[in-house]
């Protein structure tokens, strides 16, 4: 895990202000009842409510993904959608939430973009392991290879 900047497209971008927004109204709606979770030495995560006070030095993490209470959403609930997922896909799909990981790297680079963004976008030291652990190959990419080999064969 690691701590780096991310750049968004509008979409989304506007989706998450409209949801904090969202997560503001709930905080005032619940009051002191609300969950806060901070850190002080940026390893040991604390849940509390916002009526108690924090200790010198704490730093309040503002999760994107909470109940409305401002609660993390517990194991419960990922495994809930982990069944509905693999129910839905049949009895040979297997969802694991990192593939999402990998799906996203894939789709970048099919699309276009640079394998050194997409090194930069997921935190790897080096591009080499987001290309052997991230990237699967798609049948568009083997098409895709050809229509460049056929292209610089046209151009000489």
């Amino acid at each position: 895990a690691s701590t780096r900047e991310l750049y968004l497209d509008t979409t989304l971008l506007s989706l998450l202000k409209t949801y904090r927004k969202d997560q503001l109204a709930a905080k005032l709606r619940y009051g002191g009842h609300y969950t806060i979770y901070y850190t002080i030495d940026g390893t040991h995560v604390v849940r509390t409510t916002a009526a108690d006070a924090l200790p010198a030095g704490a730093e309040v993490l503002n999760f994107i993904c909470t109940r409305e209470d401002g609660s993390a959403p517990g194991h419960d609930v990922i495994a809930h959608y982990y069944k509905r997922l693999s129910a839905a896909g049949g009895e040979n799909f297997h969802f694991k939430f990192h593939n999402l990981r990998h799906a996203h790297a894939t789709y970048l680079i099919n699309k276009g973009a640079s394998v050194k963004g997409v090194q930069q976008r997921l935190g790897h030291d080096s591009y080499v392991t987001t290309v052997k652990k991230y990237v699967d190959d798609t049948t568009e990419m083997a098409k895709d290879t050809i229509k460049v080999f056929e292209q610089a064969r046209r151009e000489g």
